[in-house]
Order: structure tokens, then sequence, then C-alpha cells
């Protein structure tokens, strides 16, 4: 099993899954559950690349379950929240085509450090 992380920026969680082409038909992995969520209150996310493993401030990170509003968290917040997810990617899709499916979110998503 290969970990691999996801994380993103977005304005509202929902739900993601994975779905991987395989020869016999598309799987899907729901990635649902519990995530990691930063309220970049500074805006400073972006600047300070928090798409990025090692500069994303996990210690300021609350756990939340997807598919949630992050109104459940923090009521009437506007603005900017980055979203990480570790997970397991099967052996048996190493080397195949794969799909992030967002069910809902901002303008930006990142994946292993890449928009």
């Amino acid at each position: 099993m290969y970990v691999r992380k996801i994380w993103g920026l977005m304005a509202i969680a929902a739900f993601a899954w994975l779905a991987a082409c395989l020869p016999c038909g598309a799987e899907t992995i729901s990635l649902n559950g519990s995530w990691e969520l930063v309220f970049d209150e500074q805006q400073a996310g972006e600047s300070k690349e928090w798409h990025l493993d090692k500069n994303f401030p996990a210690s300021s990170a609350i756990e939340v379950d997807i598919p949630c509003s992050w109104e459940t968290v923090c009521k009437d917040f506007e603005g900017i929240g980055w979203y990480r997810k570790s997970f397991n990617v099967p052996a048996e899709i190493k080397g195949k085509a794969i799909r992030l499916h967002f069910g809902a979110g901002g303008e930006e998503k990142h994946c292993h450090g890449r928009t």
C-alpha cells in the first residue's frame, strides 16, 4: 500500500472520493471521514505554501468529519480553509489513471503539492 496525502484549499467542505479505472470497471474509494482543517484568518496559507506537507500548520488543525460544512465548526466564518487528508492507495491501482472527485469545494485543490 502506498501512503498518499491530499490537501486542498476549499471554501466549503463536503465529501470526496477517489475513483480508479480498473479492468473490471470503475472502483470508488470514499475519503469521507476524518480530515484536518485550518482556518486561514490571515490569508497567509498561500504565501506560506500550506499546500506542502512540510509547511501545513498541523498544530493549528482541528479534526472534522467530512461530509460537513465548516459552519458546524466555526459559525459564520467567511474566508479560506485548508483541508488535509492521508489515505492508502491500493497497490493494484499503481500506474493506473485515477480521478479525484470533490463534491464541493472552492477554487483550488492540491495533491502532493501540485495544483
